[in-house]
């Protein structure tokens, strides 16, 4: 029960953090003698949060107060969520909708006067495969549980001693002897003593 719970624990502590996603593609747009802008994203899988970090390239400068959009691509060119960055060049964008439904390419744009656009694709894929590797670790946990194995502390997992079933002989000696039965002689009527009696009475009268 607790290497489950561990693992239920891990996998919500990893959801928790979040992913980064794999871009499908990056652009920059604007005059091409302007700085870009390079952007990290973190996709938060339980909340659906979207977080950028926004830097200029040249100078290494948090880009303060940048413009983002999020664009989701599966019915069209779908505008989903905006909003900016922070003083830090942090920001959160709230991804609404069902995860089981977030299939389809996202778009991100960072926008900052001064500075090249920064567009981006990606997806949550990689949301997807963290939750299916989390299942796939609590469904080994739970072959192991219903094996009848249990794991120490350390790890290890210690088999059962199997129950051998153990046979009892009973000495011949130490059985209990059975008495035989004694065989009970049948009552003699009284008929035939009767009729002694009657003939030797006949015999003396004579």
């Amino acid at each position: 029960m607790k290497i489950v719970l561990y693992a239920l624990f891990l996998l919500g502590l990893a959801i928790a953090i979040g992913v980064t996603p794999n871009y499908i593609d990056t652009k920059n747009t604007g005059q091409e003698n302007l700085s870009i802008i390079d952007v990290g994203t973190t996709i938060d899988c339980q909340s659906k949060q979207l977080t950028i970090n926004a830097t200029a390239h040249e100078s290494g400068e948090q880009v303060a107060d940048g413009k983002i959009y999020l664009f989701y691509t599966n019915y069209g060119y779908q505008p989903i969520g905006s909003g900016k960055t922070d003083g830090n060049g942090i920001g959160k964008i709230e991804v609404v909708g069902n995860m089981n439904y977030l299939t389809a390419l996202f778009v991100l744009r960072v926008d900052k006067p001064g500075l090249r656009s920064k567009e981006i694709e990606f997806t949550y894929q990689k949301c997807f495969e963290e939750i299916s590797q989390g299942l796939a670790d609590n469904d080994t946990i739970e072959e192991v549980k219903e094996d009848n194995e249990s794991i120490d502390d350390k790890g290890i997992v210690e088999k059962p001693t199997p129950d051998i079933p153990i046979e009892v002989n009973v000495s011949e000696e130490n059985e209990t002897p059975t008495t035989p039965a004694v065989p009970v002689k049948p009552e003699t009527g009284c008929m035939p003593a009767l009729i002694l009696a009657l003939i030797g009475g006949f015999v003396m009268r004579r």
